[in-house]
């Protein structure tokens, strides 16, 4: 079976540096390896991150997405307590000082995605309703670029 899972950081705040995205890649490998599946694809921005995941029916997808996200949780908040002890923050405040300035930044990211992007396509399918795409539809184009990239 297959499933795409997102992780977003909560209230999307942006830790997924490179280096922790690097960091997480061999760590998610390995969890899928634990629950006889196979991490696909993984890629992410700063704020979220995207596998693709191959498991077997056996399994429940929530047990490996459980294992997943307390892996990535724990090594994300390492390595911050690492920036606070090594210096490169002062105190987990800066820490916090620095996601709160994070915020006006990612509300304004939200809002022009809104206005530039979901307005106007919003706005085509109201008028012409005939652009709408199925779930059917979308599942099988995901499956044939999926055929194709392998």
């Amino acid at each position: 079976m297959h499933v795409h899972l997102i992780f977003v950081k909560k209230y999307r705040r942006e830790v997924f540096t490179k280096e922790i995205l690097d960091d997480l890649r061999p760590m998610f490998a390995s969890v899928c390896m634990d629950f006889e599946a196979e991490l696909v694809e993984f890629d992410g921005e700063n704020d979220h991150v995207h596998l693709l995941v191959i498991y077997p029916p056996k399994v429940a997808v929530s047990n490996p997405v459980n294992r997943l996200k307390g892996v990535s949780s724990r090594m994300i908040r390492k390595k911050r307590k690492a920036k606070v002890r090594t210096g490169e923050y002062a105190t987990e405040s800066e820490v916090i000082r620095d996601g709160l300035r994070a915020l006006p930044a990612r509300d304004r990211a939200i809002e022009s995605w809104l206005h530039d992007q979901v307005g106007p396509a919003y706005d085509a399918l109201k008028a012409d309703p005939a652009r709408a795409v199925t779930v059917d539809q979308v599942r099988t184009r995901l499956a044939a670029e999926y055929a194709k990239a392998r």
